[in-house]
């Protein structure tokens, strides 16, 4: 694969939450970010790597939690 790939996603829950999904794979290899989800109420990330985390950012989290 040459260059960027980028996947995007609408996820709609059964409680009728949406989000959106996204997935990005570029020639960045200092880039930290491997997955996002993000709604309207606060955001998921997803780190790669052995020591990755999953990352709470929201109205109450405004750093990560």
């Amino acid at each position: 694969m040459e260059g960027e790939s980028l996947a995007r996603a609408l996820l709609r829950f059964q409680s009728g939450v949406v989000a959106v999904f996204d997935a990005l794979s570029a020639v960045r290899y200092w880039a930290s970010e491997e997955f996002r989800v993000t709604g309207t109420q606060g955001e998921l990330l997803i780190e790669k790597g052995l020591n990755g985390r999953l990352l709470l950012f929201n109205q109450a989290h405004p750093e990560a939690n």
